[in-house]
């Protein structure tokens, strides 16, 4: 099992990016969550197995239709557990 975290920065917030994370999720079987932070980027902790995950972070980082992703980080890391769902916080 693996854990990548991404933080997404440009126009994130209020543009439905969470929601298409979220459907983006489903399609990869990915668990976690996504949230939006205080300093306005969207945060997603995503946890699956690593070739999913690499589709996910893929398609993830085209946005929603309203969104404008400026600049992307991600960090990788194995994971001993996952939770059972994929929620929007």
């Amino acid at each position: 099992m693996h854990k990548v975290i991404i933080n997404f920065s440009g126009r994130v917030q209020g543009v439905g990016l969470r929601w298409y994370i979220s459907r983006c999720a489903k399609e990869h079987n990915i668990k976690g969550a996504a949230q939006n932070l205080p300093d306005a980027r969207v945060q997603v902790i995503g946890y699956g197995e690593k070739n999913q995950l690499i589709k996910f972070v893929k398609q993830c980082t085209r946005g929603s239709r309203f969104s404008r992703i400026d600049h992307v980080m991600s960090v990788w890391g194995e994971a001993d557990h996952a939770p059972d769902y994929f929620i929007i916080l």
